[in-house]
């Protein structure tokens, strides 16, 4: 069987790819979809979606509950899956995650969920772990993980092995490289380190803050860029000020991809204290610039060591994370040369060619075998 001529792409928010890297993923997917053929239609709860994307978007409404993130509400998303839908695919976030996979149920539609990341536990492992991933696990009729590690995180949490695959994240690659091409004449400055991401508590950024205040004590001035936006910023900005850290950090905020390219060329590493990941978009840009990274040592990020392209911490240690960033800083041009040559094969395996294509098998394999509940 062809693969149905539409697909549902349902996420948390938006697919705005200035809000994060599921988003970008969630865009750029649906494009790559259309691009080849088939129709995909977007449904999403933000309400101020101005993206340009060429496909039919549908609003869901939301239930607005004081102090918590908006809610999808389940009657909305029960309107909008109808039967004109051949195929669902969730990009998972908590509660719409487990409100599409009951909606699909009702409806008779077949469901994949992608999974960004292990989902958050702390204090709500309960929570998590035996009511939302068991929902998704009997609902789902597959689930698609972006690492064998993630996979590994999940099946061992409860997530029904039989129904994983392992697609990773996505990226134009290729478009990529011919662009750090042009930019070969910037070289990297010496103590030039950046970090790329929504300044958001999961993703580390207040580790890196006090990583460079550990540096200082030694006398190691490395100059920090941060690349994004969040709720962590006036946090992050209060903290460089109360440490004397205001000559060595520049907040850009968001950039123009332009800009973004001339920060990844002039950077001596990337870092990455993320506390968890999937395969984040910033690692596979560093790889495609032949970067070395220093990321935590986490799902997602085990690449960095086993391939050695780079370093890996364990998450929240800002001691180690110093450390780590002085030794990328001081990498000897062999041996930096060694460590791009690896990234810029391995890159290549992120390309939407590739990732789009097993997506794609993905679906039709399921729509072949009936294998939805």
């Amino acid at each position: 069987m062809e693969l149905a001529k539409t697909i549902i792409a349902s996420i948390v928010t938006s697919v705005n790819p200035r809000r994060g890297g599921k988003e970008r993923f969630v865009f750029d997917l649906c494009k790559e979809i259309m691009a080849r053929g088939h129709n995909v239609t977007v449904l999403l709860c933000d309400d101020q979606f101005s993206e340009k994307l060429d496909c039919r978007v549908e609003r869901i409404g939301n239930w607005n509950i004081p102090g918590f993130p908006p809610i999808p509400s389940p009657w909305a998303i029960i309107r909008n899956l109808h039967q004109r839908f051949d195929l669902v695919h969730l990009h998972y976030s908590s509660f719409l995650g487990e409100i599409v996979a009951i909606a699909c149920k009702l409806r008779g539609l077949p469901l994949i969920t992608t999974f960004h990341d292990e989902m958050k536990r702390g204090s709500h492992k309960f929570l998590y772990d035996r009511i939302l991933l068991t929902i998704i696990s009997k609902l789902s009729s597959r689930v698609i993980c972006l690492s064998e590690s993630m996979k590994i995180t999940l099946k061992g949490r409860g997530l029904s092995k039989k129904k994983i695959s392992v697609i990773s994240n996505g990226f134009h690659v290729k478009a990529l490289q011919g662009h750090v091409k042009e930019l070969r004449k910037i070289k990297a400055r010496k103590d030039s380190i950046l970090f790329v991401g929504r300044l958001e508590e999961r993703k580390g950024p207040h580790y890196l803050l006090e990583a460079l205040v550990h540096l200082r004590k030694k006398g190691i001035f490395p100059k920090l860029t941060v690349i994004g936006d969040g709720p962590y910023k006036h946090k992050l900005i209060s903290y460089t000020k109360e440490n004397n850290l205001v000559d060595q950090v520049d907040f850009t905020g968001y950039v123009t991809s332009q800009k973004l390219l001339k920060c990844y060329a002039q950077a001596r590493c990337v870092i990455i204290p993320s506390l968890f990941e999937g395969i984040p978009t910033v690692a596979i840009e560093a790889m495609t610039f032949g970067i070395p990274i220093v990321a935590s040592a986490i799902p997602g990020m085990e690449m960095i060591a086993s391939k050695e392209i780079g370093l890996t911490v364990p998450p929240k240690d800002s001691r180690i994370l110093a450390d780590a960033i002085h030794k990328c800083l001081e990498l000897p041009e062999k041996e930096r040369s060694l460590i791009a040559s690896k990234e810029k094969n391995l890159a290549l395996v992120f390309d939407w060619s590739v990732v789009a294509t097993n997506i794609i098998s993905l679906y039709n394999e399921l729509l072949d075998s009936q294998l939805y509940l």
